[in-house]
């Protein structure tokens, strides 16, 4: 097994949306590491022998399937509203992945996306924010790698 990450994807960086609370704040989000490691580890557990290299359309010499991952959509937001001693920071975070595993002669095998949602709510003041939108952005990619193991991993065509 070979692995591919596009370069969009393994060098993810956004700046989070905010509404007009904490808008002088600045919210910005690198994930692209954290997915690239995430996958790595499923990848390592799943499979037994990982060969290094590949590109976008070709598997790396000696691997007899190759995974090619890419960026779909990212998407994160943070809001704020205030209560009566304290504000609150709402994070929501999406992220959906589009996987692709090649075969022999590199011919594609599965085509499929893989998505995941995640929020958090921390109470406190326009620096707590950043603390919510890394919580809704780790759960956003710990589910997306758990479906790419329940569509991909387990689909018995790898």
């Amino acid at each position: 097994m070979s692995v591919y990450v596009e370069p969009e994807l393994a060098d993810l960086t956004r700046e989070a949306d905010t509404g007009y609370m904490c808008s002088a704040h600045a919210y910005p989000i690198k994930v692209g590491p954290a997915i690239v490691s995430t996958l790595r580890n499923v990848d390592e557990a799943a499979f037994a022998r990982i060969v290094p290299g590949g590109t976008r359309s070709a598997m790396a010499p000696g691997a007899q399937r190759h995974i090619v991952f890419g960026l779909e959509e990212f998407q994160a937001s943070l809001d704020f509203s205030m209560g009566f001693w304290t504000g609150k920071a709402n994070a929501q975070a999406e992220l959906t992945l589009k996987v692709t595993a090649l075969g022999e002669g590199n011919r594609e095998i599965l085509r499929t996306v893989v998505s995941g949602e995640g929020s958090a709510r921390k109470e406190g003041d326009c620096p707590t924010g950043a603390q919510a939108l890394t919580e809704a952005v780790n759960k956003a990619v710990k589910r997306a790698a758990e479906e790419y193991v329940f569509k991909v991993i387990n689909a018995q065509q790898l």
